[in-house]
Parts: C-alpha cells; sequence; structure tokens
C-alpha cells in the first residue's frame, strides 16, 4: 500500500514538522503540506498529520468547518 501523507501544518520548515517530513520521506511516504484544511482529499491522502504544541490556536483557525472535514475524513 502506497502512503500519503496530509500534514496540517502553517510552518513546515520548523523543526518539528521538518523533522516528521523528513522521517516520512526517508521511507518513502509521500508528504502534502498545507494549512488549509479544504487540501485534505481523502482519495488521495491516507494518513493525516496534525503536529505542533498549538491545539487550541489550530483549533481556532480550522473552525467548525475545518473540525468537520476532519471528522469527515476520519470516517471515510
Amino acid at each position: 500500500m502506497k502512503f500519503t501523507v496530509f500534514m496540517y501544518v502553517k510552518y513546515p520548515e520548523a523543526n518539528g514538522p521538518k523533522r516528521i517530513i523528513n522521517i516520512l520521506q526517508s521511507h518513502k511516504i509521500d508528504v502534502y503540506c498545507s494549512y488549509d484544511i479544504n487540501d485534505l482529499d481523502e482519495n488521495q491522502h491516507n494518513i493525516l498529520i496534525i503536529p505542533g504544541g498549538t491545539a487550541m490556536k489550530q483549533q481556532t483557525d480550522l473552525g467548525p468547518t475545518g473540525i468537520d472535514r476532519i471528522k469527515q475524513f476520519v470516517h471515510y
């Protein structure tokens, strides 16, 4: 099975996300980074990663629509 990761991250060049990306790519896993949750596509991505320690900020940025989008992806 081919894994394609969607990483919901505003700054993929920051140390934490960058490390995650490097590890995944070293295992030949494709990583797509975006801070627009509408880019998440269950037909294209099969793993969702939301790194970081700013859950409240991310929750605010996502809003109810973004949170529903994540729920749809998880239930797909």
